[in-house]
Parts: structure tokens; sequence; C-alpha cells
């Protein structure tokens, strides 16, 4: 019969004297700290990822970017989002137009759907600088959760310090202008294969 004492709650330590061995208790310990470097290392990998975004974005804030030519055509979609009579319901004009001879159109007008809100909320140029950053937030992040599920906190770290690489070596404005080739760059590269 087993009786409770006051300190059964008490785990005793392992050691020599339960059968496990020293050497096996330090490298578990040796593990577990390993593996709280390695998930801090990640962790400071997405911000490392994340700060050209922000960056950029808050230069353009303040220094009062203003869309022209194809970005202001976003800003202008975007706010159509909440209209009545001008909703769109067809993406961008394309270039290949030209080559066919009659109007062809992206497929959807997701990005503008994107955009509406903070267009609406902050205004045409920092609106659509701020919703453009956050679209690459968000697929930065989703990058590394992508990454971090498939392999661990190194390959998300390995995976944002390439993302990061990529912010770096963009150029600022790339990082917030909602032109398609540039704005779908991070989403697409979130796409697994």
């Amino acid at each position: 019969m087993n009786i409770a004492t006051p300190f059964a709650h008490i785990r005793r330590r392992p050691d020599w004297q339960s059968g496990t061995n020293k050497s096996q208790v330090v490298d578990e310990e040796c593990q577990r700290s390993l593996a709280s470097f390695a998930g801090r290392l990640y962790l400071a990998s997405i911000g490392l990822a994340i700060l050209p975004v922000v960056v950029a974005v808050g230069r353009a804030i303040e220094n009062g970017w203003t869309p022209l030519s194809d970005d202001a055509y976003f800003a202008v979609r975007a706010r159509d989002v909440f209209s009545y009579h001008n909703f769109p319901l067809l993406g961008t004009w394309s270039s290949s137009s030209q080559a066919y001879g009659i109007n062809l159109h992206n497929p959807g007008p997701l990005q503008f759907d994107l955009l509406a809100l903070p267009v609406r909320i902050f205004g045409g140029g920092a609106g659509l600088a701020l919703g453009v950053a956050i679209i690459n937030i968000v697929a930065i992040v989703g990058i590394a959760v992508f990454a971090y599920r498939r392999g661990g906190a190194l390959t998300g770290t390995l995976a944002m310090l390439l993302t990061a690489g990529l912010c770096w070596t963009m150029g600022s404005e790339a990082l917030f202008e909602p032109w398609q080739p540039v704005a779908v760059l991070l989403p697409f590269l979130k796409v697994p294969p």
C-alpha cells in the first residue's frame, strides 16, 4: 500500500541513483537550450525580414508619398470597392489588349478589395502604401510559418534570412508600391510548391 506523503508532489531530480545517466540529463538540458536559442533566432529573423517593409512604408508616409500613374489607378479602384455604382468586378487592364485588339483584364479585383479598407481609412497615398505593406508583412509571416512547419526553427530562420535579403535588395519603393509585378512578389513567394 502506498501512503501519500506531504512531499509526494515534488519530483526527484534524476541522477545516477535512479538509473538515469548524468550524461543523458546534460544532453536533454543542452537540447532544450539549443531549441530555445533556435527559437529566439527564428523570431529575430522574422523581425529582420519585416524591418525593411516597415522602414520603407514609414519613410513613404513621412515623406508624403503620392501615387501617380498606375499606382493612382489602384487608389481610385480601391475607393470604388465601397461605392454602389462603380464596384470593381474586373482586375486591372492588361497591356496584352493592344496585341489582340480587344480589352483584356487581369483576373479579378482581389487586390482592390484588400486595399479598400486602408485607402478608405488613411487616404490615397498613405492608405495604399500601408495596405500593400500589410499584405507583404502577412506574406512574410506566412513564409516563416510554412518554413517552420516544414523543417523547424533553423529552416524557418534560413527562409527568413533569404526573405530579408530579397526585401533589402528589392528597393524600398517596391515594398509598398501596388503595381502588380512587384506587389505580388512576396505573396507568391509564400505559396508552397
